[in-house]
């Protein structure tokens, strides 16, 4: 994966500064959304754009003929026109009538095939922002930003491009991973006591044919798997109480701050992956509120004798 440079912060955080709002009628009605943005793009901003709708995300697909410069950045050439694209998508995205819940943004570079940057926004979350039901610093870490080769966005060779829809379960998975990752590079106790190499994010749909024998509807499992290093001791073999605790208090910091605040409840279970320890742990949606409320503690979470899980809905393992 290539670094992001500033130049990408800065676009990045013009989209807060979006007051466009929805009026009584839709100023881009569904049947003209595609031809409405494209439009919008070329006449104010004098960029071409491929435009897709699949589901209820909208895709916008930016060509350049030069998106990094010779040291593998962004080019500072591009930031004007990747700012009114976004500023464009946002405006169409908050007037139409059209049911959405995700945009995505990708430019491509022309001249290396498979380099993309590609920004990926819930549209709720901009309307949150203006209503200032959002902060700003909240409304930054809610955006995903990936900058890399291949990054699988739009897949296919349709013309002009096929556009994946985004899932509200995986865009949680992928959000609540990297703040996980962020805490361990940023907060100085975790820095200093570990390196975490990679945080990667899923959502595992329920499957029939592993039915835990309820009635009630089956959503899920949250997957989040860490690789870590030590810095003082190298790869990580053994770990002490005090060890597992910062690291799963960490990670659960993560997940609570994602699910609470999005109010998403439709998921089973979140399971919490060391490979480099040989442990899961897994625990049920009860068990994770009654930690949110302060209701157990992390030696209780590592300890699941010690306390009366509530249903087989709530069930923590710990597996070696």
């Amino acid at each position: 994966m290539l670094g992001v440079s500033n130049g990408v912060k800065r676009f990045v955080l013009l989209m807060g500064c979006m007051l466009f709002l929805a009026g009584c009628s839709p100023t881009y009605p569904k049947h003209q959304l595609i031809a409405s943005l494209t439009e919008l793009c070329k006449k104010e901003y004098g960029v071409d754009v491929s435009v897709q709708i699949a589901g209820k995300t909208l895709g916008v697909m930016v060509p350049l003929e030069k998106l990094l410069d010779s040291t593998l950045k962004l080019s500072p050439d591009v930031g004007d026109k990747l700012d009114g694209v976004i500023l464009a998508t946002s405006r169409v995205v908050l007037s139409t009538d059209h049911p959405l819940d995700f945009y995505v943004v990708v430019a491509q570079d022309k001249r290396i095939p498979g380099i993309e940057l590609r920004l990926t926004r819930y549209i709720q979350d901009i309307r949150r922002l203006n209503y200032g039901d959002l902060s700003r610093t909240e409304y930054t870490k809610r955006m995903l930003l990936d900058f890399g080769i291949g990054l699988g966005v739009f897949s296919g060779k349709e013309e002009p491009f096929h556009l994946e829809e985004v899932r509200m379960e995986q865009f949680l998975a992928t959000q609540i991973a990297r703040r996980i990752k962020t805490a361990f590079e940023e907060e100085s106790q975790l820095k200093e006591g570990f390196e975490i190499k990679t945080v990667h994010g899923k959502f595992l749909p329920h499957q029939e044919a592993a039915d835990w024998g309820g009635k009630e509807k089956r959503f899920g499992r949250f997957v989040i798997t860490l690789e870590a290093r030590e810095r003082l001791m190298g790869l990580l073999e053994t770990l002490g109480s005090e060890d597992e605790e910062r690291l799963l208090g960490a990670s659960l910091e993560g997940i609570l701050d994602v699910l609470q605040g999005y109010h998403f409840s439709a998921f089973d279970s979140v399971e919490i992956k060391l490979p480099f320890l040989d442990h899961s742990f897994i625990l049920g949606r009860d068990v994770l509120e009654l930690y949110r409320r302060k209701k157990i503690g992390l030696a209780q979470l590592l300890s699941p004798n010690n306390f009366n899980l509530p249903s087989y809905d709530a069930e923590l393992l710990l597996k070696k």
